[in-house]
């Protein structure tokens, strides 16, 4: 499943004369508004503007030391033409299901996993190991174009016969030399053993 939408901003202006118009009808009508004038729709990430692809395709390979490892391609296009000045991936979602109880060893701490411990995005490597976000910041920025990402990621201890089901959600924050910022976000579901039940994520239409 793909999610993506954009963050825009207000200038200080615009904001004092909302706030004006606002008090304005509240002295006309002496009452609450109740129904405020909607703020204008954010276009920075309009998808004509704006498009980042991530590939339908990943690799994972599951560890022995408690950790696995996420392989993706992401492709970023803007029109007009801007520099990238940073990605930053965050694990904003993580689940754990072994196939019973008894698998989990004694070892339950949450600090402990559902973090990053290493990762890099085209060759970069993130600051912010061991957390749940990783920062690549570009210097000089980087035009459009194709960015490889490769993540290492802890997850809990278990019995090594045991099989489990690993289901996380990254959050990707695209932040460019206009001050805007677009931010995508992609779910998976994996198993430990066999083949990932979803290959392909869900591209959510609607983008904003």
């Amino acid at each position: 499943m793909l999610l993506q939408a954009c963050v825009s901003f207000i200038f200080i202006g615009e904001v004092q004369s909302q706030i004006m118009e606002n008090m304005a009808a509240v002295n006309q009508a002496t009452s609450i508004i109740i129904d405020p004038k909607n703020p204008p729709n954010c276009e920075a990430c309009n998808p004509s503007l704006v498009k980042i692809n991530v590939s339908p395709y990943y690799s994972t390979t599951f560890y022995n030391n408690n950790s696995f490892t996420l392989g993706q391609n992401i492709s970023i296009s803007t029109n007009p033409s801007k520099l990238i000045k940073s990605i930053k991936a965050e694990l904003s979602y993580f689940e754990f299901l072994p196939e019973n109880e008894n698998c989990l060893v004694c070892n339950k701490d949450a600090s402990t996993y559902g973090n990053f411990n290493t990762g890099t995005a085209a060759l970069l490597n993130g600051a912010g190991a061991g957390t749940h976000s990783l920062l690549f910041s570009f210097i000089p920025s980087k035009p459009s174009g194709s960015f490889p990402v490769q993540f290492n990621i802890s997850m809990p201890p278990t019995v090594n016969c045991c099989d489990a089901m690993v289901r996380f959600c990254i959050r990707y924050t695209v932040a460019f030399d206009d001050c805007t910022f677009c931010n995508l976000m992609v779910c998976y579901e994996r198993k430990m053993r066999g083949e990932s039940l979803i290959e392909k994520p869900i591209v959510n239409p609607v983008q904003n």
